[in-house]
């Protein structure tokens, strides 16, 4: 029985403990229209703006809750994140050219379709649906090359996303230590 509640009881603090490090990667950082956020819903960051306005910092450290409100401190953490930030604005100009190359896709997708149609009520053997036929082929060949250039995009997209994922985990640690010094500084506010 007493080992049994001394294995209970190492579970409990193992449990507790990967709880705490789940939660000190709370945090929230606005800025200049800008959020960096990870592991808060989105109705806790809707009611810290209502509370703290659009330029913050919100973090969890051995279960107690933070908010950092002093200019330069954010400045220091906004550092921190501008390299994600700029590579954000990159993959948002990669997504508009792939939008438009999905709108491209999308019409040309309409004119098979009706082409098509047309095709079932056509003779196979008149010139009208030989004509379909070469519009159809061309078409396709549209369709392939647009294709390759949204797989080029992609490509590019997934590397952009794997180069977020690193800077995410770089600024991550380097926030540790000002989130650290502002509680010893007292410019971290325990939230009540």
């Amino acid at each position: 029985m007493k080992r049994t509640l001394v294995v209970l009881a190492a579970l409990l603090m193992l449990a507790s403990k990967s709880h705490d490090s789940k939660e000190s990667k709370t945090f929230v950082l606005t800025f200049d229209g800008m959020t960096m956020a990870n592991g808060i819903s989105g109705t806790d960051m809707n009611a810290l703006f209502k509370r703290y306005g659009q330029r913050f910092a919100y973090f969890v450290r051995d279960g107690h809750r933070y908010v950092i409100l002093d200019s330069e401190t954010i400045d220091r953490l906004q550092a921190l994140y501008a390299p994600q930030v700029q590579l954000g604005q990159k993959q948002a100009e990669l997504g508009t050219k792939q939008s438009a190359i999905g709108q491209k896709q999308s019409k040309i997708g309409m004119e098979q379709a009706q082409i098509g149609m047309e095709q079932s009520r056509t003779d196979s053997s008149s010139p009208r649906y030989h004509d379909l036929v070469a519009r159809q082929n061309e078409l396709a060949r549209q369709q392939n090359e647009l294709g390759e250039q949204q797989n080029r995009l992609g490509e590019k997209q997934n590397e952009m996303a794997r180069q977020q994922n690193e800077l995410a985990r770089d600024a991550e640690q380097r926030a540790q230590p000002i989130f650290d010094q502002a509680i010893r500084n007292r410019v971290a506010v325990e939230v009540r």
